[in-house]
């Protein structure tokens, strides 16, 4: 099971990778507005999942049996606590992106 997060965890720091290169290179001129807006928008809903998701891993912690001065110490665990803080900093920005896309010229 610690194999299965371990993986999940590199799948979600590569989405966010992505997000995050998404995120950084906005050039208004390449796409019309609304189609920035519904990006952000899908971004917003992945970056959800991905909370759901970091919540479900962080319960996994006590099924594992591993003891809770141990935990500190499995990288997989750090990794996830990371990420939960970098999906909330992510949701922060794509918001603030959106706020700013709907401001009128």
């Amino acid at each position: 099971e610690l194999g299965d997060l371990e993986s999940e965890v590199k799948n979600m720091e590569n989405k966010l990778l992505k997000i995050n290169t998404i995120l950084s290179s906005i050039n208004l001129c390449d796409l019309p507005i609304m189609e920035h807006l519904e990006n952000r928008q899908i971004i917003l809903e992945n970056l959800k999942e991905m909370k759901e998701l970091v919540g479900m891993m962080e319960q996994c912690k006590e099924t594992l049996g591993i003891p809770q001065e141990a935990i500190c110490t499995v990288e997989v665990f750090t990794k996830i606590q990371q990420l939960s803080v970098e999906l909330t900093h992510l949701q922060e920005v794509t918001t603030q992106q959106n706020t700013m896309l709907q401001l009128p010229p």
